[in-house]
């Protein structure tokens, strides 16, 4: 059985199931819940002739009123494991791509303070993400595709005036120890993110067999493929870094 929302659901408009459905999801619905709320919305339409947007209005208002209703919170933090993989692996990369170039070229290693500033924002950032995941991916949908593009720009801007700003060496040492620890960061870091031990909840609709063994598959599938980007773009960007000239 098909667990996508709009196979509940063909005759509601995709763009506003689509925001009911991320609503909802957000609000930590479980997804038995989500079924249900979709197929009530389906056979309003089918039997009413009326659209979904006319019937039940705003999607995001509609879903945080039955949200409200089921007395679901408006979400909470990710597990501590998530969490520490997410950090983990920003932290990791940044380590390894500031101590792996010199380390494959043969130099020493050699930090700015304003490099040393744009690690600690970029981790606290990723922290504060890795926290409050709802309210972090509320603000980001709502930003949109473009927003969400200028805002990554302005802050790869604040991080090329810091390093401009602030380019007096802070560390200096041997590079491989430090591209080692960084690359034992990244691996701990890119495990825990792919054995993430939580169970799919996936949306169903009501008294509807899930197949929960192929579920569980398909969601630590999606779980390694998701925690491999970073170390391999990690291993791109410092062939790419080293290959360049010093």
């Amino acid at each position: 059985m098909s667990t996508d929302p709009a196979a509940l659901a063909p005759h509601v408009e995709p763009r506003w199931l689509s925001d009911f459905v991320v609503e909802l999801r957000l609000r930590d619905v479980p997804g038995d819940a989500v079924g249900a709320a979709v197929v009530e919305v389906e056979n309003h339409c089918v039997d009413s002739g009326s659209d979904a947007r006319d019937a039940f209005g705003d999607p995001a208002e509609y879903a945080a009123g039955l949200a409200d209703a089921l007395g679901t919170p408006p979400g909470g933090p990710l597990e501590a494991r998530s969490a520490v993989g997410t950090v983990g692996q920003l932290a990791g990369m940044l380590v390894v791509l500031q101590a792996g170039v010199p380390a494959v070229r043969g130099d020493r290693l050699e930090v700015s303070v304003g490099a040393l500033v744009c690690v600690a924002l970029l981790v606290g950032l990723a922290a504060l993400a890795a926290r409050f995941p709802t309210a972090t991916l509320r603000r980001v949908l709502a930003l949109g595709p473009w927003r969400a593009a200028l805002g990554g720009t302005l802050l790869l801007g604040v991080q090329v005036a810091i390093m401009l700003l602030a380019p007096d060496r802070a560390v200096t040492g041997a590079a491989p120890p430090v591209a080692i620890a960084g690359a034992f960061v990244l691996l701990a870091a890119t495990v825990a993110a792919g054995t993430d031990p939580a169970d799919p909840d996936v949306v169903r609709a009501p008294g509807r067999p899930v197949d929960h063994a192929a579920e569980r598959r398909t969601w630590r599938r999606w779980s390694w493929q998701s925690a491999l980007v970073v170390p391999v773009a990690t291993m791109v960007l410092l062939g790419v870094f080293a290959a360049l000239p010093s």
